[in-house]
């Protein structure tokens, strides 16, 4: 298949899984603020910086081992090889955020950031798509380093992943953010099974290694270390299963974030 054709299969695959939910279901309620999931108070996060804390306490030691230091090479790796591709799909996220924050799939609590929005998202949010993948590349970058994942066929569990997240998209796609998180995450896996982007194993390994930091980094902007939470969701548009305190779809979102910067950086490179 040349690369025209497996642009073309991808764009319709992407755009159908997308598009659908929003053809067939109305959007429903409001955003919700809620209360009795925080786990431990910590009153230092109680104020409008919170969410500039919470950038510095996930950015900052990455930054300090990966770009001072340099440990692991990692700066060069960053700049020629990660950043172009994380520029591009937090690009495409972003468009995502500002979407949903108007369609009142989630909102931000004006008590947890400074206030200062542009195209009706804060500006700490935009940060946010330079920071997290920032450390999700670095965890990457790292499992290269040392983990060799040998005799594992990268394809069949592409499309066994693949399989399962349609099935649940669409036992989910009454519900937005279910739905569109599941859409993006089949479309990044689509993409890796449809340009056999290598190394899906090592991926999982290092997104299974990211997702305990998330537990307490994505905690802090849903309530877990607070009176209220920062990032605040409409209940009626996701499953309402939640990982401590934020919705489990938000690992299905990290996924498609984290998985398509990988396969851009591959793409790019050509």
């Amino acid at each position: 298949m040349n690369n025209k054709l497996k642009w073309i299969l991808w764009f319709v695959f992407s755009a159908v899984l997308i598009g659908l939910p929003y053809l067939i279901y109305d959007i429903k309620g409001q955003p919700e603020q809620i209360t009795g999931k925080e786990w431990i108070h910590l009153s230092f996060l109680e104020n409008r910086f919170l969410y500039f804390i919470h950038h510095g306490l996930a950015g900052g030691p990455v930054f300090v081992f990966g770009i001072i230091l340099n440990m692991f090479a990692f700066r060069k790796v960053f700049m020629k090889a990660f950043l172009p591709a994380i520029a591009i799909v937090s690009f495409v996220f972003v468009i995502w955020d500002i979407l949903f924050t108007r369609l009142g799939i989630w909102l931000f609590d004006k008590n947890y950031h400074l206030g200062v929005y542009v195209f009706n998202l804060p500006l700490e949010e935009y940060l946010w798509f330079l920071v997290i993948p920032f450390c999700g590349m670095f965890v990457y970058h790292v499992c290269e380093q040392y983990i060799s994942i040998r005799g594992v066929k990268d394809n069949y569990w592409k499309a066994v992943l693949l399989l399962i997240v349609i099935v649940l998209y669409l036992i989910g796609m009454d519900k937005l953010y279910t739905a569109e998180s599941l859409a993006v995450c089949a479309s990044v896996i689509m993409m890796g099974l449809i340009w056999g982007i290598p190394k899906f194993g090592l991926f999982l390994a290092s997104f299974g290694l990211i997702l305990i930091p998330m537990f307490i980094f994505n905690g802090m902007l849903t309530g877990l270390f607070t009176r209220q939470a920062c990032v605040v969701y409409n209940s009626q548009e996701f499953s309402n299963f939640r990982v401590l305190s934020f919705p489990v779809e938000d690992i299905s979102f990290g996924f498609g974030l984290l998985y398509g910067i990988i396969c851009l950086k591959y793409l790019l490179k050509g």
